[in-house]
């Protein structure tokens, strides 16, 4: 009986196996995800290119073509050695990659359209990545972004940041932490080397992501249902926020430190976002009774719970005297910018670039003088 018993072990332990090593063997082929982190380390895809056929989000390309240079970032190849030239990358989430916004159509890359109206030479590269917050910027730069020495680093942060006042599972599986639970170590060990668990420690932080309603979602704002949020609520969930809020602002200050000990120039952004208050120009709709998902029920406590984080990237910003775009004051609350209610359309991605241009023109011009020529618009800083 117990031969038999540990017989029939020793075949499924052996038939798992096989399984495990065939589907290793097929991720190795076909990588379903390009997942971006294995184990605690953020992964890059040179020459990646993604074709998508879009019939998900009216406002954008029904062909969408996006490609990574040879750095893995999107825009234009490294320049050559000793160039002359203002070179910037620019860091973020989501709404810095711009996954659903074709070549050349991200606000980074439009940013350097911008850009040779004042400099000689330019190169912007956009190294955003779906999902990430601070805990991944800091992987970024540290693994890939200061070895490059770009002469600023652009961080539009904040909106996936929110509730963090401590890593999350969501980055525990990417930072560094002798404290993360044993299971997050495990995974995180065994992702590092298992394409099978590397594919498992992405599509956990991709529900993470859901659950916060952070994904790309097509929001139709004619039929989308209203929700109140009762004063007190509201109250509730933001003091809730406040200890995520200042812990980012820390770790935004951290960023800072970091691009300056190595010689960059950090340039930060406030999150936008389409929620907010009054009504939408295009539909009517109500901006602040808007519901949305997660905790936060309407589009009027989510914006003020974001404002807690732009508060402190605000608060960043003139304490260590870093230049400063108020994206989040100086985007119209208009849904042409938006297609869902923080990732941007073209006309939105090209209004980001132009702020950007306008807030960080002039602190530009002090980076790389060689280049400089002229021209950054009055409005600069």
């Amino acid at each position: 009986m117990i031969k038999d018993i540990l017989k029939n072990a020793g075949l499924l332990a052996a038939g798992c196996l096989a399984a495990l090593l065939l589907l290793e063997l097929f991720l190795a082929v076909y990588p379903p995800l390009n997942s971006r982190v294995r184990g605690k380390n953020v992964i890059l895809f040179p020459y990646k290119r993604y074709v998508v056929e879009n019939d998900r989000f009216p406002k954008l390309d029904k062909h969408i073509v996006r490609s990574n240079n040879s750095l893995g970032f999107r825009g234009q190849e490294p320049l050559p050695a000793g160039t002359t030239a203002l070179t910037v990358i620019a860091v973020g989430g989501s709404t810095t990659e711009c996954f659903y916004l074709s070549d050349g159509k991200s606000w980074p890359e439009r940013l350097q359209k911008k850009l040779e109206a004042s400099f000689g030479k330019v190169w912007v590269n956009n190294a955003g990545m779906d999902g990430h917050s601070t805990f991944g910027h800091d992987a970024l730069l540290s693994s890939y972004v200061i070895k490059l020495k770009p002469g600023a680093v652009v961080f539009l942060s904040g909106l996936n940041d929110m509730g963090l006042s401590s890593a999350s599972r969501f980055d525990r599986l990417l930072t560094e932490n002798s404290e993360r639970p044993l299971p997050a170590r495990t995974l995180v060990w065994a992702a590092a080397r298992s394409r099978v668990f590397a594919l498992l420690q992405n599509l956990l932080m991709y529900s993470r992501a859901i659950k916060a309603g952070l994904v790309h979602a097509e929001l139709d704002l004619k039929a989308a249902p209203s929700q109140q949020v009762s004063a007190q609520e509201k109250a509730a969930i933001l003091a809730r926020h406040k200890p995520g809020a200042e812990a980012y602002g820390k770790r935004l200050a951290g960023l800072v430190k970091l691009c300056r000990g190595n010689g960059i120039e950090p340039v930060l952004a406030t999150q936008p976002m389409l929620c907010g208050q009054g009504r939408d120009p295009e539909t009517g709709a109500d901006l602040e009774t808007l519901k949305v998902g997660g905790e936060f029920g309407n589009c009027a406590t989510q914006w003020a719970a974001l404002e807690l984080y732009n508060d402190e990237t605000r608060r960043t910003a003139a304490a260590m005297k870093v230049p400063l775009a108020d994206l989040a004051r100086e985007m119209p609350k208009d849904s042409s910018y938006y297609y869902d209610t923080v990732h941007f359309t073209e006309e939105g991605a090209d209004l980001v670039a132009q702020r950007v241009y306008l807030d960080a023109c002039r602190s530009f011009a002090k980076l790389a003088p060689g280049a400089y020529r002229g021209g950054c618009p009055d409005g600069g800083k």
